[in-house]
């Protein structure tokens, strides 16, 4: 008989995703112990490590960011841009109109503060 693995990469979408049981189960874990934010600080490690090598990215020359969702993270890439001047007044971005709030809504908030 053949021996099927089926690997599974969940990624935060906007509005929320489906969540695996071993996420629910390592959150738990998480949150029982005494001392969380050390072992916070080496799963957010850990996973940016595998996010990294998943995306075929370079530690040396690239990051890889985790947040609370998409919509913080959009928000904060919108406003980064704009403070490093990468995204000046009179620049365009075009967005879907078919899109999530989550991945439209900054790039309207930045544009009206940035003109």
């Amino acid at each position: 008989s053949k021996i099927i693995i089926i690997i599974m990469i969940f990624f935060e979408n906007a509005g929320g995703s489906q969540v695996p049981r071993q996420v629910i189960e390592s959150i738990s874990r998480s949150l029982a112990h005494r001392h969380r934010c050390v072992i916070g600080s080496k799963a957010k490690e850990t996973a940016r490590n595998i996010l990294m090598s998943l995306v075929g990215g370079n530690s040396d020359i690239h990051e890889a960011y985790l947040g609370q969702n998409a919509s913080t993270l959009f928000e904060l890439l919108a406003r980064q841009y704009v403070r490093t001047g990468f995204l000046k007044k009179g620049d365009e971005v075009t967005i879907c109109s078919e899109n999530h709030l989550a991945n439209t809504n900054p790039w309207v908030h930045i544009a009206k503060e940035v003109g």
